[in-house]
């Protein structure tokens, strides 16, 4: 990940206080420059947030970044993730679990819903599918005459890969 990507990874509370260093030092090997950032990345021994966030926040400073705020985080951490897994391609249902679970989650966008489940963000169809493949997980029975669950569980993995893209496009316009 990118280090304003790792901004939002932070923000929805991924990253520990004692992985800071490595996050500002992968800052830094971007070309970022800042006092404060130099300092992130030379922590040890970090039990607490506190010292943390108060580096974090003048490195942000320093650097002329603004901190997104915790829905504006969760966008775009998801969207990186989605990258990642658009990317690599493989476990896609882990992948998007992966999401929900760390990015999106992370903020109640279920608060902003109109008719489906993450509609506001455009990802009501990718955790419907998403959904679809937890319900094939557990189904004692064939859904289809002629096709095994597993057989039909490769084609809706597909289509959710696909979603995924489709979601990632559009979401990009909004946390640029």
């Amino acid at each position: 990940m990118y280090f304003k990507q790792l901004i939002a990874k932070y923000i929805t509370g991924n990253i520990p206080p004692a992985e800071m260093p490595e996050f500002a030092y992968s800052g830094m090997k971007e070309g970022y420059d800042s006092p404060s950032l130099h300092i992130l990345a030379g922590l040890k021994d970090i039990e607490d947030s506190y010292e943390t966030d108060k580096y974090f926040k003048l490195a942000l400073n320093e650097l002329r970044f603004t901190i997104p705020d915790s829905r504006q985080a969760a966008l775009q951490y998801a969207s990186a993730l989605a990258e990642q897994l658009i990317n690599n391609k493989t476990g896609v249902y882990y992948g998007v679990k992966e999401i929900i679970d760390t990015a999106i989650g992370k903020y109640d966008f279920n608060s902003e819903n109109k008719q489906h489940v993450y509609d506001s963000i455009f990802f009501d169809e990718v955790y419907g599918l998403y959904d679809t493949c937890d319900d094939l997980l557990v189904a004692e029975v064939d859904w289809v005459k002629g096709k095994s669950n597993e057989e039909l569980m490769i084609e809706v993995k597909q289509e959710l890969l696909e979603a995924l893209k489709v979601w990632n496009d559009k979401i990009k316009s909004q946390i640029a």
